[in-house]
């Protein structure tokens, strides 16, 4: 793959991320804007120079890629947006101009996203080509390259932002996430990818894990990776976009890095993927960089197991419990955006619709393609199926048996020693109780719902329900509310254990949404 990228999430990144980056063969450093163009730019550029940031990156022989975003901070003297308007498309020429020439001219690639912005353009193929047109023509003016990020919300945008894509010169680049929509360990591959074209066409890929409670738990995914990878590669992508940080409000703990975590054993699983090498030997070379010779069997089992625990602690069956960055597991459906509870009620097909239930979400891999045995396990899954819990109990029990083995290799390591065992022991245990509370969160919801479709066993359901509930109070009381501090790589680390969900407000939400007894 010609295109290696590590992303960065808004904040000044971590060098050591970018030396390691370099060391491991990537070739550019990708800053992720958000919340407009303009100024999120200029401020990049502004801390770019303090720092010699760039100049930094340049040396170690590697490029630089920005994310802008359109249409967004637009001149109101512009006029309107539409294909028409000359002086629209003059301002932006100019903005585009300055910026290269003026305020960000180190860098190599502009990365185009077209949602999340103040006026969205996906939903209009010929809107959006003569936006890529445009940037285009004030890049290439400049020796510099545009890249269109295929980010998307709905499945009936996927066609026509493919329609726009067939329409573009073929220098500019498409880069699109692994997966449909957001971030989803157990989703199906994205339906644009392969479908660019002669066109370069990078994947995007997110190692430090917004979706998966990000650095409070240990994980890496050399499985995961090795299959999608081998996608990848029959789809004939030419570049990798690794996201290796991200930055979050209070409620997520704030910055989550992977240099020195867990997380950073994925880095290096890619490496040897891109250097046609199994995973399993970029686990190796990590484990003997970070922990020392002598780790490295331990070190891949542990991660093994870890990856499928974190895995079924997220999911039920082959989607999400919900948004799974918020502090309330599947709130969306229990709680609305003024913090009212939603009361709970049974619904038929024609109701359904997102935020009604915690599977139906953007992300959702049942709603991406022709998946007719996701759809039918999606209908199981948000009426609480009996087959489906029982899978769960079953899940659940296979997965905590590798939380326990995680753990047990770790004791009979000796080669891992001091604040390294520490704190990955701290985190391994964080693991397996996450992997329990949500299971008790998950469970809770699916005898709950299942209490409101089946009347003759409503019973028993609430009755079962209450027990999760009860049980997760209990495993959550013993769950000593602390945190770790560990020097790693010579730094110190603060971790916390439990603290980053809010598993009180969880249980009283579902006592009232369902109207279970106190």
């Amino acid at each position: 793959m010609r295109y290696r990228s590590l992303s960065f999430h808004e904040s000044m990144p971590d060098l050591r991320a970018i030396e390691l980056g370099a060391k491991l063969g990537f070739n550019d450093v990708c800053f992720q804007t958000e919340n407009g163009t303009v100024g999120p730019v200029a401020a990049l550029a502004k801390r770019a120079a303090a720092s010699g940031l760039f100049s930094m990156i340049q040396s170690l022989g590697m490029q630089v890629s920005v994310w802008v975003h359109e249409f967004a901070d637009l001149d109101p003297a512009w006029g309107p947006v539409a294909i028409d308007n000359d002086a629209l498309w003059r301002g932006l020429s100019e903005r585009y101009a300055h910026m290269l020439d003026a305020v960000i001219p180190e860098v190599d690639t502009l990365v185009l996203t077209v949602a999340e912005t103040d006026i969205w353009v996906t939903d209009d193929p010929e809107l959006l080509v003569r936006l890529c047109q445009t940037l285009h023509a004030a890049c290439a003016a400049r020796s510099k390259r545009l890249m269109l990020r295929s980010f998307i919300y709905h499945p009936d945008e996927c066609e026509r932002v493919a329609q726009a894509i067939a329409q573009l010169p073929d220098e500019v680049a498409i880069m699109t996430k692994a997966t449909p929509q957001d971030w989803h360990l157990r989703s199906v591959d994205h339906p644009l990818l392969g479908r660019v074209g002669s066109k370069q066409q990078v994947v995007e890929f997110d190692v430090t894990g917004e979706y998966w409670r990000g650095t409070h738990l240990a994980h890496a995914w050399p499985g995961q990776l090795t299959e999608r990878f081998a996608s990848w590669r029959e789809h004939a992508i030419d570049g990798m976009s690794v996201r290796v940080d991200r930055g979050w409000g209070p409620w997520n703990g704030g910055q989550h890095r992977i240099v020195g975590r867990t997380q950073e054993a994925s880095l290096w699983a890619l490496a040897a993927l891109l250097d046609d090498k199994p995973a399993e030997t970029g686990i190796r070379n990590w484990a003997r960089e970070r922990y020392g010779a002598g780790s490295e069997d331990a070190l891949v089992r542990i991660v093994d197991h870890a990856e499928a625990v974190v895995a079924e602690s997220l999911c039920v069956a082959t989607e999400t419990f919900g948004d799974t960055r918020n502090s309330i597991p599947g709130d969306r459906s229990l709680i609305d955006r003024s913090g009212s509870v939603h009361t709970q009620s049974a619904y038929d097909d024609d109701h359904d619709s997102n935020g009604r239930n915690p599977f139906y979400r953007n992300w959702s891999s049942w709603r991406w393609g022709d998946q007719p045995e996701r759809s039918a396990t999606y209908q199981a899954l948000r009426r609480g199926d009996p087959q489906i819990i029982a899978a769960k109990r079953a899940a659940l029990a296979a997965a905590s048996t590798r939380a326990d083995a995680a753990l047990s290799e770790l004791e009979a390591c000796p080669a891992i020693t001091g604040s390294d065992r520490h704190i990955l022991r701290f985190q391994l245990e964080e693991n397996r109780y996450h992997l329990h509370a949500m299971a008790h969160c998950q469970l809770a919801w699916l005898h709950a719902t299942q209490a409101l479709y089946a009347p003759d066993t409503a019973a028993q359901h609430q009755a079962q329900a209450e027990a999760e509930l009860q049980a997760l109070a209990t495993l959550h009381a013993a769950h000593r509310d602390d945190s770790c501090v560990g020097l790693r790589l010579g730094e110190p680390i603060y971790l916390k254990r439990g603290t980053y969900w809010e598993v009180e407000k969880f249980i009283a939400v579902m006592r009232e949404a369902f109207s279970f007894e106190k």
